[in-house]
């Protein structure tokens, strides 16, 4: 039987790259570098942790956005309310005032009628129970005209309106010294100064309202 040859017997020449470990070269490889651990992800950027911050975001932010919504409508209700307000003290103003005019006007008229006497105590009467019925409502209306209107403009259009009241009411009163039926000079001149007065505070009402009125468009504009 032949000899089958060895590594160990055949000449370097002979041996095939396959039969070596040590390849073509002939060299023994350099070892090779440790591989470098992987860097761990910090834990604010893992996944986890990121989807929690985005939630916790959302909430801040709808929980901002609700309190700012909570606080807009509540300064749209507390404006709300004091137009309410505002616009039923000037509706109330209008209202007493005109009561307390009809009621002078219900004694002019009858002395430029030239009622009798029994008319006229029936307007006497009805001029009692409006003026009653003014002084009940008169320090009312002071306090909310303060309070729905702190201005200086509408306060001192609201007194000089008091004082024409007031006016009216004293020459309304000097009436009672004359008969229905006189038609002496000063009883016509003492009826048409009241006429005047009247029609001073008719036109001294509408300049308080017109001022009540821009004011409640100011404070409507204020909050646009």
């Amino acid at each position: 039987m032949e000899d089958i040859p060895t590594d160990h017997t055949r000449p370097p020449s002979e041996l095939r790259p396959c039969d070596t470990d040590l390849g073509t070269s002939g060299r023994i490889p350099p070892p090779m570098a440790p591989e470098k651990p992987k860097k761990k992800t910090p834990w604010y950027n893992q996944p986890l942790w990121v989807g929690i911050f985005i939630l916790i975001g959302t909430f801040a932010i709808q929980q901002w956005g609700w309190k700012d919504q909570q606080k807009f409508i509540a300064q749209q209700s507390k404006v709300t309310a004091t137009v309410a307000r505002a616009e039923a003290t000037t509706e109330q103003v209008t209202q007493a005032v005109g009561k307390a005019l009809t009621a002078s006007a219900s004694i002019v008229g009858a002395h430029e009628a030239r009622v009798n006497k029994s008319q006229l105590n029936e307007a006497i009467d009805s001029y009692h129970q409006l003026l009653r019925e003014w002084d009940q409502s008169e320090d009312l209306l002071k306090l909310r005209i303060r309070t729905s209107f702190p201005v200086p403009p509408i306060e001192s259009a609201w007194t000089s309106l008091l004082d024409q009241l007031g006016e009216l009411d004293s020459e309304v009163t000097r009436l009672d010294k004359f008969n229905t039926t006189d038609t002496s000079d000063a009883h016509l001149q003492q009826i048409d100064h009241c006429r005047k007065i009247i029609k001073d505070i008719e036109q001294q009402l509408t300049v308080v309202t017109h001022l009540m009125t821009e004011h409640i468009n100011a404070t409507l504009t204020d909050q646009k």
